[in-house]
């Protein structure tokens, strides 16, 4: 738990009491996935790019959250805080796409004028379930 950000474990548990699916998808090593399971967090579905073979920014990444969401891509938001490997690719797929301004890459990307192509920048995941009952 100490490893997380404090905002991760309640907002994967207020996303799921909306009855919202919550998967967690990115480039990480082996052992992640099991690693997740067994610390609790709240989804639906958690993969990475070493189980899947593909990572981001790799449109084939982003084929394999919309296979196992189960929905058109219109309906996935995709939290991220690089634009490069997260808004980019999600919005080239259709998704929308959250940009997580915090750590190095978020605060930087955020200033950026390609922010512009996020459908919402937020500080902190606490903002995340208010964020997507607008989208």
């Amino acid at each position: 738990h100490s490893d997380f950000y404090a905002d991760a474990f309640p907002c994967g548990e207020a996303l799921q009491s909306r009855w919202l699916r919550v998967g967690i998808a990115g480039n990480q090593p082996m052992g992640c996935v099991e690693a997740l399971r067994k610390v609790g967090i709240a989804a639906d579905f958690i993969a990475s790019s070493s189980m899947w073979g593909v990572s981001k920014p790799s449109q084939a990444f982003f084929e394999k959250i919309i296979d196992l969401s189960s929905a058109p891509a219109s309906q996935i938001a995709y939290v991220g805080d690089r634009l490069d490997d997260d808004i980019a690719p999600a919005r080239q797929m259709e998704m929308q796409a959250i940009l997580v301004r915090r750590g190095p890459w978020g605060v930087f990307d955020a200033d950026k004028p390609d922010a512009s192509r996020s459908s919402a920048v937020i500080k902190s995941l606490d903002e995340l379930p208010d964020i997507l009952g607008c989208l």
